[in-house]
């Protein structure tokens, strides 16, 4: 089940059953992020670190970073047993598990995201539905009944349009899209905040798991328990793995629903439209303000994941502004690049036409200052970035 370069990754990056006191937290995924980079600019893969012979310490002595050290990670590498373990339960579940370098790594999730796509996927099921994009439905877990009906019908006319669900298989709005479409033959794709080992052997998915109509995923532990963090973390990635979303029910200002839709509004990954719910807290109109569209009667340009082309909703203006400081050029192949292959590419995008600010770079980027100055000195050694007199940068790439 495991490759090498899988076990380092897991080893460093996944909660083994129950954390005792006092033992190494997993590496978070920016922490991943930044340590990753670290190894790439030392040409070591994370399997190299399993080797009996490498020098942690000395791997990282020249490299500081605010809570990632040495004793941590030999911490974390040295939970073998507890993988060997963990790894049986998996394997009698019918699990599988996906890194971020393997082949069937989502490629959308990976582009969209970025280096803050999850460095491990835990799953069961079909995998090949994880490149197929669909409708991302959500909405919360006490939907009212119409809420549920307007779910349902989704399910259903998704499967009729051979188009896939993507959802969080929570109860309520995530469960009853996904059963409908299952129910009438079509296709689904589950990104679960918890218990992904349970749900791989419930009865409930079972048939369809092995019709492989379904896919089951989770960025945690499969034996996890349920966390608010984790919650709201995993939406974006239902946006991430979808080409277009339906909001059924949300509420304003609150819960993973809400803050998942205005993330994706910001960023722009997907279309999305918002259902008029007659609940008399329903977020979903402060959502189209925001610009997402409303639900149309005619379902089948949501299932085409595509745009309406009159009546006031074009693109959202939130989204249309984010994609220049998000978008790369399709073909890269982020496998293959490094994080600052990444940034120089973003800094071409950014400073096309004006130069762009220390402050703007670590906005956009998400990343440390200390990080980003690397970056950028690393850039101006090789002729890649200046550094205007105003403190501003500019892309220009005098590498020949």
């Amino acid at each position: 089940m495991l490759t090498p370069q899988a076990e380092g990754v897991v080893l460093l990056t996944a909660m083994l059953g129950k954390q005792a006191p006092g033992s190494p937290k997993p590496l978070s995924v920016g922490e991943w992020a930044d340590f990753a980079q670290m190894l790439r600019n030392r040409q070591t893969r994370p399997e190299q670190l399993l080797d009996g012979d490498s020098d942690i310490d000395s791997l990282m002595s020249d490299w500081t970073h605010s809570s990632i050290t040495a004793d941590r990670v030999l911490g974390l590498l040295n939970r073998g047993t507890a993988l060997a373990l963990c790894r049986e339960k998996w394997e009698r579940a019918g699990l599988w598990l996906l890194v971020r370098s393997d082949p069937d790594y989502p490629r959308e999730l990976k582009r969209r995201l970025e280096w803050k796509s999850p460095p491990l996927l835990f799953g069961c099921g079909n995998r090949n539905l994880l490149a197929k994009g669909g409708l991302a439905v959500v909405g919360s877990r006490h939907a009212s009944s119409d809420d549920l009906a307007v779910a349902a019908r989704l399910g259903r006319e998704a499967a009729t349009n051979a188009c896939s669900i993507v959802s969080g298989g929570a109860k309520g709005i995530d469960e009853a899209v996904m059963l409908a479409s299952l129910e009438a033959e079509g296709t689904a794709v589950g990104v679960l905040a918890a218990g992904l080992q349970r749900a791989a052997t419930s009865r409930q998915y079972r048939q369809a798991l092995q019709r492989g109509d379904l896919a089951l995923v989770s960025p945690f532990s499969p034996d996890a328990r349920f966390h608010v963090g984790n919650a709201m973390g995993r939406n974006r990635y239902i946006y991430c793995l979808a080409s277009s979303a339906v909001v059924v029910a949300s509420k304003p200002d609150t819960g993973g629903t809400w803050s998942g839709a205005v993330e994706n509004l910001k960023h722009g990954w997907v279309s999305m439209w918002a259902h008029h719910s007659n609940a008399t807290d329903s977020g979903n109109a402060n959502l189209v303000e925001q610009g997402a569209r409303w639900l149309p009667d005619d379902l089948a340009i949501v299932f085409r994941g595509g745009a309406p082309r009159s009546g006031g909703t074009s693109t959202p203006k939130s989204a249309a502004k984010s994609r220049p400081e998000q978008t790369i050029p399709a073909s890269a192949d982020l496998a293959e690049l490094d994080h600052y292959d990444l940034f120089l590419r973003h800094m071409k995008l950014w400073t096309a036409q004006t130069p762009i600010s220390r402050d703007d770079l670590k906005r956009r980027e998400g990343v440390r200052k200390d990080q980003l100055q690397v970056w950028l000195k690393r850039g101006i050694e090789e002729g890649a970035v200046d550094e205007c007199r105003d403190g501003h940068f500019q892309f220009v790439d005098r590498r020949g």
